[in-house]
């Protein structure tokens, strides 16, 4: 995704995806977000790209494992 120097959000892009709507709702909940602290040079504040990992949670309970928790994570990645 991109930050602008104005601290919005833009050109969000799942690279590796889990499920369409998984990744649809990751897409929204960053775009959804507000503003950023942009990036800074020299003082300046700048665009900038960033990459990050959006981690999905199931918390259903198997009956062979009580105590487990399934962790999902979808790659954002500037587009």
């Amino acid at each position: 995704m991109s930050i602008d120097s104005s601290g919005e959000v833009s050109h969000v892009k799942v690279v590796r995806g889990l499920h369409p709507l998984l990744d649809a709702e990751a897409k929204r909940l960053v775009l959804s977000s507000g503003k950023w602290n942009p990036a800074t040079r020299r003082g300046k504040a700048v665009n900038d790209s960033i990459a990050f990992f959006i981690y999905f949670r199931n918390n259903q309970i198997s009956q062979s494992n009580r105590n487990s928790t399934i962790s999902h994570r979808s790659l954002l990645m500037p587009g």
